[in-house]
């Protein structure tokens, strides 16, 4: 069994063991207890429905722990506190899954695309400081109309040898009218050219 599902036994035993006592208490007798059992009964049943719809994902806790750890300002965490960034991390990732499928559901679809997503963070103000990260897309054609420039798609194969092949910005000789993508951090300097090695 999960925590959950435990914690939340407990809870029910604690609950049941105070309307028990209460019961005692007042004198009544564990057979006029019965209507509550059954109200608690219906009640149990309604909200296992409500979770039937959703399911209950857990996140595993070794991934939690490892991602972090990753952290360097992080030097000690206890279980308990790995245990509530887990709880608060399958909560989160539900609140913007569901707010997500809201917005699906709005455009009369069951699939959820990353323009729901995005819609979802801009439209709602918990979500706001995720408007960096997942941003709207604009289409292309808008921009255009913008008048703003949109890199073309490349056309053409290139291998992964041409690929991380130094060319100074131009792909000549590489037999690929695609321009070879170069940044300052993986192109190493022309004199500490890498020999390439080519995988059959």
């Amino acid at each position: 069994m999960s925590q959950d599902v435990e914690m939340r036994d407990s809870e029910e035993v604690v609950e049941t063991n105070e309307v028990n006592e209460a019961n005692e208490a007042n004198g009544n007798d564990k057979d006029t207890n019965t209507n509550d059992d059954t109200n608690t009964d219906k009640n149990d049943k309604d909200s296992t429905d409500k979770n039937e719809k959703t399911p209950n994902i857990k996140l595993p806790l070794a991934r939690t722990k490892r991602i972090v750890n990753q952290d360097d300002d992080v030097s000690l965490v206890s279980v308990a506190a790995y245990a509530a960034i887990n709880a608060a991390t399958q909560d989160f990732v539900r609140y913007l899954s569901e707010q997500a499928g809201l917005m699906a559901r709005m455009d009369q679809r069951k699939t959820v695309a990353y323009k729901d997503v995005a819609e979802a963070i801009s439209k709602n103000p918990k979500l706001e400081f995720l408007g960096d990260i997942i941003p709207k897309t604009i289409p292309a054609r808008t921009l255009i109309q913008r008048g703003i420039s949109v890199p073309k798609e490349p056309t053409g194969n290139v291998s992964l040898t041409n690929f991380f092949k130094p060319s100074g910005g131009s792909n000549a000789g590489t037999g690929t009218s695609t321009p070879v993508r170069t940044t300052a951090t993986s192109t190493p300097a022309p004199e500490e050219e890498a020999e390439a090695i080519e995988i059959d």
